[in-house]
């Protein structure tokens, strides 16, 4: 499955030895990941605040494969938290292309519009994340209603 490509690649690119992490965060052989839910490396950058070395390790695994939705969504997230909107709507617009039906990033790309002031944008994105059951925290649009001077 994709998700079991993305983690042998990131797998084989950790840094060693990983002593140095938590303890919750006890990295998997790629054989023993059965699902998204499970430990992903990228979880223990982004627990370290170590958004550059995921975004390496993600842009490795995109170089690798470039059709890996998961990577991009992975790496437009790492983007997004250092405040490069920009570059998190490169890879949030991509990984919709590849994998339209991930509602969690209309909702993250709505938030970048909106860091953006592309209020619109970000309007157009609030629907197509409810449509497919992803909820949308009401301070987020409460914020993008005073911002916009729209309801909708």
């Amino acid at each position: 499955s994709e998700f079991r490509r993305l983690i042998s690649v990131l797998y084989s690119l950790l840094p060693a030895p990983c002593s140095e992490l938590p303890a919750a965060f006890v990295l998997r052989p790629p054989s023993r990941i059965r699902s998204r839910e499970e430990l992903l490396p990228r979880d223990v950058y982004m627990a370290k605040d170590q958004y550059d070395e995921a975004i390496v390790n993600y842009t490795k695994a995109i170089e690798i494969e470039p059709r890996l939705a998961i990577a991009l969504n992975s790496r437009d997230f790492a983007y997004a938290e250092q405040g490069r909107y920009d570059r998190a709507l490169s890879d949030f617009n991509k990984a919709l292309e590849l994998e339209p039906r991930y509602a969690r990033d209309y909702v993250n790309r709505a938030n970048a519009y909106y860091r953006l002031k592309q209020y619109d944008k970000a309007w157009d994105d609030v629907p197509k994340a409810q449509a497919l059951g992803q909820g949308i925290r009401e301070e987020f649009l409460n914020d993008l209603r005073k911002a916009s001077g729209r309801d909708r």
